[in-house]
């Protein structure tokens, strides 16, 4: 099965964190399969970073090299797949299940995965709840 990496997932494996450990001997595994984000990963993989920078977790010019090594690995470790506008209104539908707890930038990464038919691959516990809820094949990282 063909995998969609949420943020969370990238994040831990460009920079160090608690699941960076877990996320890269996860990635290592993977090498036979094939792995997707979507261009709405661009967005959230700059902003973290440029948050990341801006508490100091990072320096300016990590985050600028991390960025370099994110873009780097379109295409070769990773592939992309767009956003529609039908990925917005699933999403819409998606946050409408207020028990979930979905955020919107999560709902959208959900949505893509479930129109792509990809199983989802996150670090996020609410995200990882939701997509089992809908159907949507969880890896365990």
């Amino acid at each position: 099965m063909t995998v969609y990496c949420d943020t969370s997932l990238i994040i831990a494996s460009l920079t160090y964190e608690a699941h960076s450990p877990a996320v890269w001997r996860w990635l290592r595994t993977q090498s036979d399969r094939r792995l997707y984000v979507s261009d709405w990963t661009d967005t959230e993989v700059s902003s973290a970073l440029s948050l990341k920078a801006r508490t100091g977790q990072i320096s300016a010019t990590d985050r600028i090299e991390l960025l370099e090594a994110w873009r780097a690995s379109i295409g070769t470790n990773y592939e992309r797949v767009g956003v529609s506008t039908e990925n917005f209104a699933t999403a819409a539908r998606f946050v409408e299940r207020y028990e979930l707890g979905l955020r919107a930038a999560d709902s959208l990464h959900l949505a893509i995965a479930y129109a792509h038919g990809l199983a989802m691959a996150t670090l996020d516990t609410r995200l990882r709840q939701a997509a089992i809820e809908y159907g949507v094949a969880v890896e365990s990282i």
